[in-house]
């Protein structure tokens, strides 16, 4: 049963439902900020599991709710613990909940003084296809074929198990936002290029089948990560790059949907950052920046426009304020690194680079075709605004 609407905010609420002689009375409810953090192991990543810059505490103003369906290779369908009903951090329960989740309640909750309720539905290892329908994969208009990581081979991945089995089933809550951090699974070489499109796709029908027709979407784009270094394989494995693309076009295109920039990470071959607050406090600047008329920075620069004078390259900014080259000590510099210009001949590296107000200057080298900044699965390029934000990795055609 779907009930009316309710405005105002509460925390010690009672609904009492009458069907003819019968009653049932429920108190303690809270009205409040509901969100739905999703996607797969960087979303599901448990708060023990983590870096905590405090300890749990117990609040009445957070209530976290895991959607308890898991599907294990052997057993089958397994519930998660401390799934399947709501609860109200007690300081210890929720360890074993969404580290990213907890925090952005935390925070949430604090800054607006109401209650803040977290739904985690998530999956590890999971690909943004098997969060979708069939039909709406075909509508996408993506090449089946080209839909394949190893990731396939996991059984929740298949037949759109984690849609129907798992999303459809917490659908009907009426969230005030979607917090979205997925894409490791979706990069095959192939498929990654596509994963734009599967993300509009599932925009547009997660909101369909929510309440919220204008479901606001805030996304998470990937950590670095090299797996070579994990030791995975020789060569690299996956187009990450393809997929943060992505994840920040959406932002530029769709209505109602923000992209918080990646947090940089002291070791890229760990797949599982444990330095998930930062990550937290981006979405939640996001949050009340988008939602709640708060003016606050969530991301690093971004490629605005670019403009070719004669023999300069220029690169205007959103999300510039400050723009600087600086090294990962913070210590200004004039050198750019993880910069390229890509030739007939080969990739020349940009070294040098003049910041003007929001937009950077580059010399371009005799035959250049294209320009790329961190456009690489693990990023470690140095350009940033005057929050600290490292820029969102880009890639450019030039007319030269």
């Amino acid at each position: 049963m779907l009930l009316p609407a309710v405005d105002a905010y509460a925390e010690e609420a009672v609904l009492t439902i009458v069907a003819g002689d019968a009653a049932y009375t429920a108190a303690h409810i809270a009205i409040g900020v509901v969100l739905l953090a999703a996607g797969q192991s960087n979303m599901e990543l448990m708060l023990k599991e983590v870096e905590r810059p405090f300890a749990p505490y117990p609040s009445s103003r957070m209530r976290f709710y895991t959607e308890r369906h898991a599907l294990d290779e052997v057993l089958g369908v397994i519930d998660k613990p401390a799934s399947g009903y709501w609860y109200e951090a007690d300081g210890e329960t929720e360890l074993s909940f969404s580290s990213i989740g907890y925090f952005v309640a935390e925070m949430l909750a604090s800054a607006l003084s109401v209650t803040v309720g977290v739904v985690s539905c998530n999956q590890g290892g999971s690909r943004i296809d098997a969060w979708l329908s069939e039909d709406a994969v075909l509508k996408s208009g993506v090449d089946p074929a080209k839909l394949y990581y190893p990731d396939c081979r996991y059984v929740f991945n298949q037949n759109h198990w984690l849609y129907h089995s798992k999303y459809l089933l917490i659908a009907p809550y009426t969230y005030s936002a979607v917090l979205w951090y997925q894409g490791e699974s979706s990069t095959g070489f192939q498929e990654a290029p596509e994963y734009g499109r599967l993300l509009h796709t599932l925009i547009a029908e997660w909101r369909a089948d929510n309440p919220n027709k204008a479901l606001p979407f805030f996304l998470v784009e990937l950590a670095p990560f090299d797996s070579v270094k994990a030791g995975w394989d020789p060569k690299p494995l996956g187009d990450w790059a393809s997929v943060r693309a992505a994840l920040v076009s959406a932002a530029d295109t769709e209505e109602r949907v923000y992209t918080v920039s990646f947090t940089e990470v002291e070791n890229d071959a760990e797949i599982h950052p444990t330095n998930k607050h930062p990550v937290a406090e981006k979405l939640f600047r996001a949050i009340m920046t988008a939602l709640y008329g708060a003016s606050l920075e969530y991301a690093g620069p971004r490629l605005l426009s670019y403009t070719e004078e004669g023999s300069l390259l220029r690169l205007s900014f959103s999300h510039a304020e400050g723009l600087c080259l600086r090294t990962k000590e913070g210590a200004p510099t004039d050198t750019l690194a993880d910069a390229f210009f890509t030739t007939e001949s080969g990739e020349v590296p940009a070294t040098t680079g003049k910041v003007e107000g929001t937009a950077l200057l580059l010399a371009i080298p005799e035959g250049a075709l294209s320009f790329s900044l961190g456009f690489c699965n693990a990023p470690h390029h140095n350009l940033y605004n005057a929050e600290g934000y490292i820029a969102s990795p880009f890639r450019i055609t030039l007319s030269h």
